[in-house]
This record gives C-alpha cells, structure tokens and sequence, in this order.
C-alpha cells in the first residue's frame, strides 16, 4: 500500500516540479496552482485518522511522501502542512493553506520562519505560553513575515523545534537520494579520456562514500520517527528519536554536497543547471530548526540522564525505532 501512495506522489511532484517549475516556485510565480494540486490531491491528510477525513497513515508509512519533496525539490511548505495538520488536528474542512513554523517577535505583529528556504508560505504556526496559534500570513520580507489577526488558538504547546527538525530532516533525505542520482547519471554520461568518469576508481570510491552517506540518512528518518505516537488524534513526536536521526542526516548533508559538486565540476554551480537547486537548500536545512552541534548536545543529554547505563539506554529508548 506505502508503494502506491509514494509512486502517485512522485507522479504528480514530477509533473509540478520539472526545472522551469522549480525556478517558477523560488520566484514565488504560479504557485497558487501548484498549491491548489497538492491540496487537491489528498496527501496533505496522509497522516490524519481516517474519522477526520484523513488517510490514516502512520508516520513510519508516511515517510516516502515526505521525502518525495525533498526528491523533486519542491520549495513549498508540503511536508510542513502536512505534518503540522497531524500535530494540531486540523482536518481537511478546517483550511487548506499553506501552513509552515515561526517565532514570533517582540512586536507581535511579525515572526521568522524557521525554514526561510519555503515559499508560499500563507499561515504559521507560532508558541504563546501553552497555546499554539495559528495566524494568516499578510507580507514577507526575506525570513521574516507580516501577520494577520488570531485564525485559531489550540490549547496545547506543540515542540516546533522537534516538529521543525524533523520536516527539514524529511526534505534533506529526499535531496540526498536525488543528488545520488544526479550524481551517479553525470559520471556515466560525461566523457574524459575516451571513456565515463564513472570509471575511474577516484570517482567510484566517491560515490561510494555519497551512498553510504544516503542510505544512512534514510535509516536515521526511520530512527527519528521511530518515536512518535497519537495523543488523542494528535501526533507527537520524542525529541530524542528526533535528535538521533537529526545529526545522522546533518553529517552526511556536507559530504553528498561536497561529492556531487567535485564529479559535476564546474557546470555543478551554475545557475541553469539544476544540481544547485538541491545543494543550496540541502546546506541550509543543516541550520534550520537547530544545527548538528545543538541536537548532537540534546541526544546526549538524553544518553547522560541513564547515567551509568548510557549503553542500554539507548538500546532500550532507541533501537527499536529499527
């Protein structure tokens, strides 16, 4: 069943997200369309329960979806939505806007984007002591984005931080696989001294090191959403699970960048070839909602209150999650 969901999201991501889309989205032109088929298509209630009008997946099912943005580079705030509809409860008859996490500043009036690489952001999420507000989107000036009046209180606090790490983490796996490939078609197509690139062994052993690094960050996606769980309909997800798959993924981001930029060579940064597309956000998500450094320090504060029995707190709290 998760095969299907994944190749009809890949069919129609493929379709809104061809090259002149992409730039199309960065340039926030035409994307009321796009938006408009992502809503239309139902995976933004993948993960809602099925009395909510929703799918009824879990998150461990859900994860192909997701990283199918990262894959075709979509810049809108997809996985976002999508999870953040789970998070809060919103069913499909509640909204269908384009919903991403902010924090709110001192004025009160404007918020940052935790992900200041989305576009087409409409509505944010953002903290007020125990409450989770919901607020329409009415300017944006770089990460920083004018607010309308209150759309909805929720009275819980929701950890955007966890929530935001993991969604990045979502896209930067799907990046990954893409850059793999990307990478891997280059070698075998471009010609040096009469014969692919891909034949030599220094670039071989490259690649080698660019897979590993991506099957790696597709098991951590799998650890980071290894804790999650449903509280009366509302998925919440361990910080700690978060913060183990979270650093995984971050480390392999610099190296898959670095790897698929030195077999493309020069060509790889120009600005009408599309591997740039996939670097640049990939670099940028390792700072987004918390860097490497910061949830490397959250995991092993997590390790370090087992105290003497770190070895069998993780075992116990984290293996599993395989």
């Amino acid at each position: 069943m998760t095969s299907l969901y994944a190749d009809a999201i890949h069919t129609l991501l493929g379709d809104l997200c061809h090259s002149a889309g992409l730039r199309a989205q960065q340039r926030e032109e035409n994307i009321d369309d796009t938006w408009k088929a992502l809503v239309e298509s139902g995976f933004l209630n993948a993960l809602l329960p099925e009395e909510a009008g929703g799918v009824g997946l879990s998150l461990a099912e859900a994860l192909p979806v997701l990283q199918a943005a990262g894959y075709h580079g979509l810049a809108l705030p997809f996985i976002d939505t999508l999870l953040i509809r789970a998070a809060l409860g919103i069913d499909d008859s509640e909204a269908e806007q384009a919903i991403a996490l902010a924090q709110l500043d001192a004025s009160g009036d404007s918020a940052l984007l935790l992900q200041p690489a989305l576009r087409g952001v409409q509505a944010v999420i953002i903290a007020s002591g125990e409450e989770t507000l919901l607020r329409p989107v009415t300017g944006r000036e770089g990460a920083q984005v004018s607010l309308g009046p209150i759309q909805q209180r929720f009275g819980f606090a929701v950890d955007k931080l966890a929530l935001g790490a993991f969604i990045e983490s979502a896209w930067m796996v799907g990046a990954l696989q893409r850059l793999l490939e990307m990478t891997v078609d280059y070698a075998n197509e471009r010609q040096q001294f009469g014969r692919p690139i891909g034949k030599f062994q220094a670039l071989q052993q490259q690649i080698s090191v660019m897979t590993g690094h991506g099957h790696s960050a597709v098991v951590a996606l799998s650890v980071a959403a290894g804790g999650a769980r449903l509280n009366e309909g509302r998925l919440l997800l361990d910080p700690a699970h978060v913060a183990a798959g979270r650093v995984v993924i971050c480390e392999a981001a610099q190296p898959a960048a670095d790897v698929a930029h030195a077999v493309h060579g020069a060509i790889g940064v120009t600005e009408e070839y599309d591997l740039q597309l996939w670097t640049q956000r990939l670099l940028a998500g390792r700072r987004s909602c918390g860097s490497d450094s910061y949830w490397s320090r959250q995991l092993g504060t997590f390790c370090l209150d087992g105290n003497d029995r770190i070895y069998a707190t993780v075992q116990e709290k984290l293996a599993p999650a395989l």
